[in-house]
Formats: structure tokens, sequence, C-alpha cells
């Protein structure tokens, strides 16, 4: 909160304050010289325009994200190291930050219509604020199911006034409202600018793109707590007995694994995770695969986000740069940020489809029930498993020739399901390193066309032909 009031303060003391006269001219009717700045009342300065998007940005890949509760006894280096890095996945690929706070709107919602809490309650349980009198996380559905413990964790959970849990967030309604605010009053100038005629740099379309994803974050995460740093013990007391998470089918305890970190933030899915091996969730945790039609949803939505996020860029396609080069650079890094989301979600749906298509039933098998479809497909582990579709003769009296043919339409299946599944990973892992370079140069030119700016960029937003007398 106090972050968010110093950018305000910061922003209005910085910004030229002047009254502006009353148009005779129609007041719809935009500029027409867009090549000059004469009218010093009607300019702004190169300050102005790099300080505007800045704060945004920083509302967008800061104030905005709502991490989840942290490990607990971490020092403050700790804690900021934790925020940094969630904000260069933020700053880097914002559609994760979509994807994200998807899962957990929908996990949250899912958990108070099946448990009877709250969407606050939910929210909590799914970023790991509550945690059992053992200290290990309870952020898991099983248990809350579990036949020993889960009526017990359930209750404690249940008696936690939600007024309790948003007294624990750090963020309120006029601090998360000033942090959206700022974004689209942003998006605000921006269109003004294009109804007006005027030029838009690189940085302010760059930073629209940020604001027009963060509009979907805050949505989103309105009713999550903020920066909750300690977990509300629930369940039975410390007494030594009957205190482990899950009666049954535990998972081994082990650390999370390279591609369960790389993975997680993507798809939300981390295998390995286990209440008992950490004293927390994970950084990117959403209850896990709560069922499948919750990750690809989110998966959808994030490469749909994702190509929108690209597109903004290409705003600024006609955009004064100060070099040929530098043009075609920002043009080209423009379509694949904003192709390469869209190759991934086509081949994805084809993916999805060709795996459904090719099931009996489009359902995983029963004894396939605890692996989840798109992390198999993301990673390709088990993919012999899921993709297996032999099956046994029916008798012993099936002539050769039927067994030979079904068995041949098996693998023939088989190898088509393999094959685009195979190919999706391909292009996916390959893809990744460059959307990063790209986004990195998106980042870089903006800044240094700063050098060369046009005239025209400096023309400010005459706000009194939309409200007169302003």
């Amino acid at each position: 909160m106090l972050t968010l009031l110093i950018l305000v303060h910061a922003h209005l003391f910085f910004k030229n304050g002047r009254g502006a006269p009353v148009p005779s001219i129609n007041i719809l009717e935009p500029r027409t010289s867009i090549n000059s700045c004469d009218d010093i009342n009607n300019c702004r300065r190169l300050f102005d325009v790099v300080w505007g998007c800045l704060a945004t940005i920083f509302a967008c890949t800061w104030v905005s994200v709502h991490p989840n509760v942290p490990p607990p006894g971490q020092t403050w280096l700790a804690l900021l190291w934790r925020r940094l890095k969630m904000m260069l996945i933020a700053f880097i690929a914002p559609e994760l930050m979509v994807g994200f706070a998807g899962r957990q709107f929908y996990v949250a919602r899912r958990l108070s219509k099946e448990f009877a809490v709250s969407r606050t309650h939910g929210y909590l349980f799914c970023m790991g604020g509550f945690a059992s009198s053992t200290g290990y996380p309870v952020a898991t559905k099983q248990q809350l199911e579990d036949p020993v413990l889960g009526p017990g964790f359930l209750a404690a959970i249940r008696d936690v006034d939600a007024e309790d849990i948003m007294d624990k967030s750090k963020g309120d309604a006029l601090s998360k409202g000033l942090a959206l605010a700022q974004g689209l009053w942003f998006t605000a100038q921006c269109l003004a600018r294009v109804q007006q005629h005027l030029a838009i740099t690189a940085l302010e379309a760059a930073t629209l793109a940020f604001a027009v994803v963060n509009v979907f974050i805050w949505l989103l995460w309105w009713g999550k707590p903020l920066d909750v740093q300690r977990p509300i013990v629930v369940g039975p007391p410390k007494t030594g007995v009957g205190v482990q998470p899950i009666s049954s089918s535990r998972i081994a305890a082990v650390p999370l694994k390279r591609l369960d970190r790389f993975l997680g933030p993507i798809t939300g899915l981390y295998a390995e995770f286990d209440p008992l091996s950490s004293p927390s969730v994970p950084s990117f945790w959403a209850l896990g695969a709560i069922n499948e039609t919750n990750n690809t949803g989110s998966l959808i939505a994030e490469g749909m986000v994702g190509i929108v996020f690209g597109a903004i860029h290409c705003i600024a396609w006609n955009s004064s740069f100060p070099t040929a080069e530098e043009k075609w650079m920002w043009r080209s890094c423009a379509l694949v940020v904003a192709a390469i989301p869209a190759a991934i979600l086509v081949l994805f749906v084809v993916n999805e489809a060709v795996y459904r298509v090719f099931s009996s039933d489009g359902k995983p098998k029963p004894e396939e029930e605890g692996d989840d479809t798109d992390r198999a497909v993301m990673t390709g582990g088990d993919s012999d498993v899921r993709l297996s579709l032999l099956r046994e003769p029916e008798s012993l009296s099936e002539s050769p020739s039927a067994v030979f043919h079904a068995s041949s339409t098996a693998l023939s299946i088989t190898g088509i399901r393999k094959y685009v599944s195979t190919t999706f990973i391909r292009i996916f892992y390959t893809s990744i390193p460059i959307y990063i370079l790209a986004r990195l140069f998106l980042t870089t030119l903006p800044f240094t066309g700063l050098r060369a700016l046009p005239p025209g960029a400096y023309a400010d937003v005459d706000w009194s032909l939309y409200i007169p007398h302003l």
C-alpha cells in the first residue's frame, strides 16, 4: 500500500500541471499535426513517457503478483529474492501469471462449492495458507478427503473467519484498486493517442501489453490475500500420534526435480510434490491437477493471452525507430512473440483432440486415473502407458488373423498418437528459448529507441476533447 501511494505521489508531482483551454474545434475531431509538438502546453517530456511506462510495468510485475505463502523462517533477503524471481517470470511471460491466477481462481471456486467454505478460504488453501500442527502444509484435496484427519482439517478451516484471513493480507481494495487503475489509466491514454492520431512509442506499446494482461490478473486474484507470510495452523494438536496427512497412497518425500521447477509455472503441475517433503507449497502451486479440465483450460487461456500480448506489440509496427534494422528487429520479435503461443495452442488442441478421438471413451483408463494428461503431454512422461491401446485377445479361440488385424490397428493408432505428442513436445521445448530471446529484444529495443524519438511522440493527449473545461 505504501509503495503504491509513493508511486502515485511521485507521478502527480512530476506530471506537468496545466489547465487546458476550451477548444475551438469539433471536440471529436482528431489532431491533424502528428509530426511536431509546437505548443509547450500540449507537450510532454521524455521523463513523462519513461516514468509513466515504468510505473505501469512495476504495478503489473511487482504489485499485482500475489505469491503463495513462503517457507517459515526466511530472511527478508530470501523473501525479496523469491519475489524478484516471480517478477522476472511475470516480466518475460506475463501470460504464465494469467494461467496461474486462473488455476487458483478455478480451484478456489471449486473448493468453496465442494467443501462449503468461502472463496477466500479456497484461495488461502491453494496458496499454502493452512498448516498442520506439525508444520506441513494442508494444501491437497486428498488431505481434506482423508478419512482419519480430513474431518478435523476441514472443521478447523471452516472455523477460521474470512475476515481473519483478509486481515493477514498486506493489501486491501484501495491498494488493489490503485494498481488496477494505473493499468486502466495507461490503457486509456494509449487509446486516446490512437484516436487523436498521436505517435505511440515502442515503450508505450510494450507497456500497454502489460497493462492489458494485468487487468485479467487483477480480476482473477481480486479476492486472494496478498503477501501472507505465515500459515494458519489447523487440524489436531501436536500429539505425535496419527498426524500424517494422507492415510493411503503416500508419495515418497523427495525434492522437486528440475523439470518440475521448470514446468510448474507453465502447467501448475508438480508430480513429485508431497506435503510432507516441504514446509510450504511450490511458488506456482494451485492444488495440482484438481481435474483435467482445469489444467487444459488454463493452458488454453495462457496461449490465448500470449497471442494478445504479442499482438499488442504490433501496434508499434509503423513507429519510428533510430535505424531500419531496429524497426525490422522489433517487427520480427513482435511476430515471434505472437506466433509462438498461437502455434503451441494449435498443437496442444490437436494433441488433445487426437488423444480423445483415439480413446475408447475420451477419458483415462482406470489404471491411469492418477496420471494427468497435460503432464504426460508436456513432459513426455508415461507416454508409453498413456498412448498404449494394445489389447489382449478376447478369447483364446479368436482367429490369428483377427488378432493380427486388431494388433495392427492398435499399433497404427498408437503410432499416430505418439507421433503427434512427440511433435508437440519437441516444438514446445524448441520454441521456449526462441520466445525468451524475442522477449529480451522487445525489452531492450524500446529503451534504445528513446535516443531518437520523433517530434510527434512528445505531443500530449488533449483531454479537453473528451472532457470540456478540464
